[in-house]
């Protein structure tokens, strides 16, 4: 059966989608990893999770876009999103999700400061009354 061109646009442009958001998944986990240094066993799972995952939403693109049917286009088009991720968007997107994350860092540990300061006080408190 053939497809009309609005269709394989439709597609492609569905496809080149799900290779930029699959190479965006993919920074967040290695910046998760660079920060947070979850270690081998953890990383490894993690690794094995987003390709499980990125093969589901491929899957279901695949099949939102053409029925599950595989044209060589498919995958020029994941490519392509990837790429086009790589080259014009992730240094931007990293840059601006590391400041979130540290800001967020940042946030927590003070607000762990400002939780602590009652009992930081009162720990002082009960050195100074056993002294006398």
């Amino acid at each position: 059966m053939a497809t009309s061109i609005a269709q394989q646009l439709f597609e492609f442009l569905v496809l080149l989608y799900g290779g930029i958001v699959a190479a965006f998944i993919y920074d967040f986990i290695m910046l998760y990893q660079k920060h947070f240094k979850p270690g081998k066993i953890l990383s490894s799972f993690q690794d094995i999770l987003y390709w499980i995952m990125m093969t589901s939403i491929v899957i279901y693109l695949l099949y939102y876009s053409s029925l599950g049917s595989i044209k060589g286009y498919s995958f020029f088009a994941l490519i392509s999103g990837y790429l086009i991720y790589r080259i014009f968007l992730s240094q931007i997107i990293n840059k601006t999700i590391e400041k979130i994350i540290l800001s967020l860092v940042k946030a927590i540990r003070i607000c762990i400061k400002i939780l602590s300061l009652p009992y930081a006080n009162n720990h002082k408190n009960e050195k100074t009354h056993s002294k006398m």
